[in-house]
């Protein structure tokens, strides 16, 4: 979150725009816009997907992360990709889908609804989720491939 602040902070000083501006130039209202300087705000992916593409840079360069070769993706495509991996990795598990959800922490309706390619989970939320299907962030999200096995 303090990455995610700071980079909004130096594009609204280099964009010469007052907050309120600024705000509704990246899509989002003032009060949310001053929750995410504070780091008080837990934007979801469709949300830092919408502000990086208003910004014109890929949802990583807005958290300040370097992923080398890291693909700039739409948050559609991100939700999409949630579905391929969480969907893989529980067949790779051979456990059924609610005992998987359970193992994942997720409850049954909401793992449906990350099935669907219908999930925006917040950020902090989506990071603990891939750590628990054993990938990155950016692997969950499609930004960067993840790895086959041998």
């Amino acid at each position: 979150m303090i990455a995610l602040a700071a980079t909004l902070i130096r594009y609204q000083q280099r964009s010469g725009l007052k907050k309120p501006e600024f705000a509704e130039t990246i899509g989002i209202s003032e009060s949310q816009y001053r929750s995410i300087r504070r780091k008080a705000s837990n934007p979801s992916i469709i949300q830092l997907a919408t502000i990086a593409g208003k910004l014109r840079i890929p949802i990583f360069t807005l958290l300040g992360v370097d992923v080398p070769g890291g693909k700039k993706l739409s948050g559609l495509k991100m939700t999409a990709h949630i579905a391929l991996v969480v969907g893989r990795k529980c067949q790779e598990s051979g456990l059924d889908r609610i005992v998987f959800a359970k193992t994942i922490g997720v409850s049954v309706p909401q793992f449906y609804i990350m099935l669907d390619g219908r999930s925006s989970p917040m950020l902090l939320v989506a990071d603990a989720l891939a750590t628990r299907l054993g990938v990155t962030l950016w692997q969950l999200l499609g930004v960067s491939p993840i790895a086959e096995k041998r």
